[in-house]
């Protein structure tokens, strides 16, 4: 999204909600625009149609409210849980010997859940009550985990994921003279 956009945005966000009434207008908007400078406006625009109408608080919503529904909305729903069960217990059926085969042919997220071929060969050779009991009921709590974090990773963008990837492989910490640098540029940013 551009600065204009944003701007944009925040002053549909006034009329929408009365009680909106941003302290420093030129602050949040600079703050809002770097934040979202990776999204696309139709995508967070249709997010803040999508929350007005499905949120009764009154409220305008958080920056992460809106990048949270514009995920939703974009990503789709989920497969349910017992949808995604149905799928593993249709590759069980040619586990023993086709388990890479069957593990290929699952959703990636199921992948995630599985873990491995070897998982789904595993569960081919045991008994079908310790399957559809024990087994089941593992695979769905790893399903849940994994759609969970998927929602949550493609809430974040690419830039972003970029950033946090370099300090995964860098260092988290910072010279003395850089840290000066950057509270002193923080202050300049605070209303006086």
């Amino acid at each position: 999204m551009t600065r204009d956009e944003t701007k944009a945005l925040l002053a549909e966000m006034m009329v929408l909600y009365p009680n909106f009434h941003p302290q420093n207008p030129t602050l949040m908007v600079n703050t809002w625009s770097g934040i979202l400078t990776d999204y696309d406006f139709s995508a967070i625009h249709v997010a803040l149609k999508s929350y007005v109408v499905t949120e009764p608080s009154g409220f305008a919503p958080s920056i992460g409210q809106l990048i949270a529904k514009a995920t939703k909305v974009s990503a789709g729903e989920a497969m349910g849980e017992m949808e995604a069960w149905t799928l593993v217990r249709k590759a069980l059926s040619n586990g023993t010997y086709g388990a890479e085969r069957e593990f290929q042919r699952l959703p990636d997220i199921i992948k995630k859940a599985v873990g491995s071929p070897a998982s789904l060969r595993t569960w081919a050779r045991m008994e079908t009550d310790e399957v559809d009991s024990v087994v089941q009921s593992n695979f769905l709590s790893s399903y849940r985990a994994a759609v969970k974090l998927s929602i949550e990773t493609a809430k974040i963008s690419p830039k972003l994921k970029g950033e946090m990837a370099e300090i995964k492989g860098g260092s988290m910490f910072i010279s003395q003279n850089q840290g000066e640098a950057k509270y002193k540029k923080s202050i300049t940013l605070l209303p006086e």
